[in-house]
């Protein structure tokens, strides 16, 4: 429990109204107003019963080795009875609850965020998507390089701060990404998979809580969840486990630190909030959930798909961003080459969505020897139902596509290319068809 009460000290000073309570803090004198001071009281008065408990255990264990006590079930209950009495329990008459009042006025008076809408202090993120393919790990660093410098990207007014990344990547590996996403920084802390092998979580998270204090961070990193806290098997599947790997880090958050946790979306389509892998209480823990994936279509390889599912309202249920060269700004970045990650705003992400689907229906159409259904034209493109059915809808209209069929079980529509339209240009932005 310490290290929370030394995190506490780095990343709340600021909260103070003048810096002498900082140091009267330090001296041993708080001040009893504080909330900073009742936390790290409630700290410590875990801490010592736990020291206490831990010492009764110890005692009556060299007790039983020694032959002083036996090993009976009176012995038992009157062990049990001590640790009762050292444990702080309330009484009937003792309240429990808080006035709603007080609980605002001893809250911060806005969201501390780091990634507006995204990664915020004191809440946990979850990222998810498909392993190698969505790329997790490539938009997790883009924020970091965005919280380390404080460079304003992603709209972000927060001061530049540290970050601690757990990574289960290796030297190998890691090195490059961190030099394209330009975070080869001591202010990015990493910690490597293979430095706490075998240490176990708890005592994982505790140490990455104490280097968390010294670097005076603001955000934490676990890339992977399953890799670091040992799911394995059916284990990320189990409530039960999933809210022990979770337990530890919601007291990170609760020291003030922002907390993103990277994870592998399950098989299958999925809604978001069911995308991943593993048991729900994943999602349920959480307070922002975020799945990363390619748009429908065949989009530019550099776009990606990011829906939000989250207790705040500042998360935005779709963006469309675009990974682009850090130097010029362009899209189509070479492997290897320094990248950074913009927005689409809402009406480009609409018209990329709406003209690269138009454009591969069209392709799949030409290179065809006959009509296509459908669900073949869905299997081609890589563009759901909805997106397929309204493209065809627009491409109908204009002229370029016929269906055939009545839609009815033994005649399925069907879909032609007229021959007019292989040489026609994939279609306008959706808001330059209502101009139209």
């Amino acid at each position: 429990m310490w290290p929370l009460v030394c995190n506490e000290l780095s990343v709340r000073e600021e909260s103070f109204d003048n810096p002498l309570d900082f140091e009267h803090f330090t001296n041993g004198t708080p001040r009893p107003k504080s909330d900073l001071v009742r936390f790290v009281a409630r700290t410590l008065n875990e801490f010592d019963v736990r020291r206490r408990m831990a010492l009764r255990a110890m005692t009556l264990c060299m007790d039983l080795s020694r032959g002083k006590v036996g090993t009976t079930r009176e012995t038992t209950n009157r062990f049990i009875e001590d640790l009762t009495a050292i444990s702080p329990g309330c009484s009937a008459d003792e309240p429990i609850a808080l006035g709603a009042n007080a609980l605002i006025q001893q809250s911060p008076a806005r969201i501390d965020w780091l990634i507006p809408g995204f990664l915020a202090r004191g809440a946990i993120t979850e990222l998810n998507g498909k392993p190698k393919l969505a790329g997790k790990t490539t938009l997790a660093l883009d924020w970091i390089r965005t919280v380390v410098t404080g460079d304003g990207g992603w709209d972000s007014e927060a001061p530049p701060s540290p970050v601690v990344l757990l990574t289960e990547q290796t030297e190998t590996t890691l090195i490059p990404m961190l030099k394209r996403a330009g975070v080869a920084s001591a202010e990015l802390r990493v910690v490597l998979h293979s430095m706490v092998h075998g240490l176990g979580w708890q005592a994982t998270v505790d140490r990455t809580a104490a280097e968390a204090a010294r670097a005076r961070a603001r955000l934490v990193v676990v890339d992977t969840l399953a890799q670091f806290a040992g799911l394995r098997g059916d284990s990320e599947n189990n409530a039960g486990d999933a809210l022990a790997a979770l337990a530890p880090l919601k007291a990170l958050a609760a020291s003030g630190l922002a907390i993103l946790l990277i994870r592998h979306e399950r098989k299958g389509a999925s809604e978001i909030g069911e995308s991943g892998r593993g048991s729900s209480a994943f999602t349920g823990g959480v307070d922002v959930v975020l799945r990363l994936s390619r748009p429908d279509g065949r989009q530019q390889p550099a776009v990606r798909k990011l829906e939000g599912l989250s207790r705040f309202e500042e998360t935005p249920r779709l963006t469309l961003i675009e990974r682009v060269s850090a130097h010029c700004g362009s899209s189509g970045v070479e492997d290897g080459a320094p990248f950074r990650f913009v927005r689409l705003d809402a009406t480009r992400g609409e018209a990329v969505t709406a003209a690269t689907v138009s454009a591969a229906l069209l392709d799949a159409l030409g290179k065809s020897d006959g009509p296509l259904t459908l669900a073949q034209l869905m299997t081609e493109t890589g563009a759901t139902r909805a997106t397929a059915q309204r493209e065809l809808a627009h491409l109908e209209d204009g002229g370029k596509v016929e269906r055939l069929g009545d839609g009815k079980r033994g005649s399925p529509h069907r879909y032609r290319l007229i021959l007019s339209a292989q040489t026609i240009t994939p279609l306008a932005a959706p808001d330059e068809r209502q101009a139209a």
